[in-house]
Order: C-alpha cells, then sequence, then structure tokens
C-alpha cells in the first residue's frame, strides 16, 4: 500500500506518522510546518483573515509537492486544505482521510479551518479522539466518521523504572500557554502551590507571566525530555481547552503511559477512562487541585499505587497507535460496517 502522510513534523503529528511508518513501509512524508512562503509572515495573515488569494497558495502547494499515485492520503490535523486542492489529490489518490485531534468546529483558532470545513464532508473517513465532537458532527451532518480513544504508540511512550530518589520535582505541567491555563497557574502561585512549566507561548501572557515566570521553562519539549519530566514528577497536571471543548486528550494517554501519576481535570469521559483516586485523580479548580495535590504527595505508597494502577489501565485499554491505525485503514479500504460511531465503550 502507498501511502502519504501529510501533517507537521513535529508533536503527536510526528508521532503517528512513526506508528504508521512501522505498519506500512511504503509510506512518503509532506511537512506542513513552513506551508506558505515566508511563512512566518504569510500564516498570521491566513490565521486571522483568511484571505480568498491563500486558495491559490494552498492548490499551488499540492500541485508542486505530490506528483504520483497513492492508495491512501493520510491527513494529520492539517488546516491547509481546500475544493480546488481536494479534488486535486483525489485524482491521485483511492481514499483521503482526515485526523483531527483539534476542534475545527469553534472560532477559537480565527479563520484557520474555514477550508477544511468547506471539504470536510468529502473525505473517505473522519477521525475524531473526543466523544464530544459527536455533536458538532451532526450539527455539520457529518456522516463519514468514527471516534477513538487517543492513542499512543507504546514503543516510544514505554513506562519508565525509577526508585523513590528520581523524583525531582512535585508538579509539572508539560503544555503550550491559553488564556486559561495562565489564570490556572496564577491561583495556584497565589494558595501557595509550588509546579514547574514545561513548554511554548508562556510569555505571551501579559496579565500572570510576571508574577510564575519563574516556575516556567519556556521551549518546546520533545518526546525525550517529555518522558524524563513525566518520569521524574511526583504529579503530572492535564488540563483541557475550555474554548476547544475539550474533555481528554493525548496527554491522559501520554502521562499514564510513561507510568506517571495522572492529575487531570473531573470531567464525564476522563472518569469512564480511568478510576478515580485508585487510576488517576481529579480536580475541577484551582483551589481543589492544591488540596488534592497536598494530600496525595502526603502518601507516596497511594501516589505510587495510583500511577502504576493507571498505567496497567492504558495498556488493558489496548489505546495503542498500531491497532487504531489498522482499524482506520480497514474502516477506510474494506467497508467495514461501524456500528458505533464511538469505537470504545466504557
Amino acid at each position: 500500500m502507498k501511502i502519504l502522510y501529510i501533517g507537521s513534523k513535529s508533536g503527536n503529528s510526528l508521532n503517528k506518522y512513526k506508528s504508521f511508518k512501522k505498519i506500512y513501509k511504503n509510506i512518503d512524508f509532506l511537512n506542513t510546518d513552513n506551508f506558505f512562503p515566508f511563512n512566518k509572515f504569510t500564516f498570521p495573515v491566513f490565521y486571522r483573515f483568511n484571505y480568498f488569494f491563500f486558495d491559490y497558495l494552498i492548490y499551488a502547494f499540492y500541485q508542486k509537492k505530490v506528483l504520483k499515485k497513492y492508495d491512501l492520503i493520510f491527513f494529520f490535523n492539517v488546516p491547509f486544505i481546500n475544493r480546488k486542492s481536494f479534488y486535486y489529490l483525489k485524482r491521485l489518490s483511492k481514499k483521503i482521510v482526515f485526523y483531527c485531534s483539534d476542534n475545527p468546529f469553534l472560532n477559537r483558532d480565527k479563520n484557520l479551518w474555514l477550508p477544511l470545513l468547506s471539504v470536510i464532508k468529502k473525505f473517505d473517513l473522519l477521525i475524531f479522539q473526543q466523544k464530544n465532537r459527536i455533536k458538532y458532527a451532526k450539527k455539520f451532518k457529518l456522516k463519514n466518521y468514527v471516534v477513538f480513544l487517543p492513542s499512543v504508540n507504546f514503543k516510544f511512550y514505554k513506562k519508565i523504572q525509577f526508585s523513590n530518589t528520581d523524583y525531582k520535582r512535585n508538579i509539572s505541567f508539560v503544555g503550550t500557554w491559553f488564556p486559561e491555563r495562565g489564570k490556572f497557574f496564577y491561583d495556584l502561585y497565589k494558595l501557595g502551590l509550588k509546579f514547574q512549566i514545561y513548554g511554548n507561548r508562556w510569555d505571551k501572557d501579559k496579565k500572570y507571566y510576571k508574577y510564575i515566570r519563574h516556575f516556567i521553562n519556556l521551549g518546546s519539549v520533545n518526546l525525550s525530555k517529555y518522558r524524563k519530566i513525566v518520569s521524574e514528577s511526583k504529579i503530572n497536571l492535564c488540563l483541557f481547552s475550555k474554548d476547544n471543548d475539550d474533555d481528554i486528550t493525548e496527554r491522559c494517554a501520554e502521562i499514564t503511559s510513561f507510568g506517571g501519576l495522572l492529575c487531570s481535570e473531573r470531567t464525564p469521559t476522563m472518569k469512564k477512562i480511568f478510576l478515580e483516586n485508585k487510576e488517576a485523580i481529579y480536580f475541577k479548580n484551582a483551589k481543589d487541585c492544591k488540596m488534592i495535590c497536598n494530600d496525595i504527595l502526603k502518601d507516596e505508597n497511594k501516589l505510587r499505587n495510583i500511577a502504576l494502577n493507571g498505567n496497567k489501565k492504558i495498556k488493558k485499554l489496548n489505546a495503542s497507535d498500531y491497532k487504531i491505525l489498522k482499524k482506520i485503514i480497514n474502516l477506510t479500504f474494506e467497508n467495514e460496517k461501524i456500528k458505533n460511531k464511538f469505537i470504545f465503550k466504557f
């Protein structure tokens, strides 16, 4: 099978490509990190205004980069696809699928997803990883979609064996800054809870950065560093984007796969996956988070048991990239019937 993988050469997109590569050797990678000419200047304009001339640039990109035929073209969360470019790619591929780890149906990202929404019904299969995306799919009258649990490559996200002396910090958070996250960690700071933050854009927070900057390690976090942070932290926080209407992300699978203790915002989906106080711990706000973290830090045996149980649960769920990517191929090519839009039942 000849596959063209289209996505960013970083983060979860790169990890999914590596998983694909282990299953299917005949796969090409089309990097979208610098999609437009003078991308540093043109992308912000595309993001905010999405003027009509970007339609030509999108089409020109694929016309120049994609010159041979494929059995499958696999998009991973790429906003750069419109009608003209879609039909061009359709002539070169038997099937086109779109893996959407974001939420293109809301306006948090300005006009970023408008091109995709113009062709979203035309994909052979759409893959979401949030059960609540079903309500948006119904609103947009989509029929060609499924929802999978966020998955990881267990070989990459292998649990680290460590001893008591390997812990170097109590609480950590790995992730990009969003306004509500700045406020959350400022509240934790005011409550006296110490933590470490790793990720990009935190210096963009004009209101709270000056108060919490000493807890922040700015910069991208690669897989090796991410794994090290989780394994060296007693508690690993997981926050969800309110503007994106998220109630689960890859972070939940990643942290537990590493063997870290997952401390997440409490959501209906999370509570169905990880049992509270047995496989993960949950909070509803900053004050609640401080109380729960302080409590669990007093009992390291309980902390380790919950982390161990969380690791066992994510393996039991078999939220494996290999399994899910193979399932996607089966659904796409073998006309496997989808009895339930939401594949995993809890």
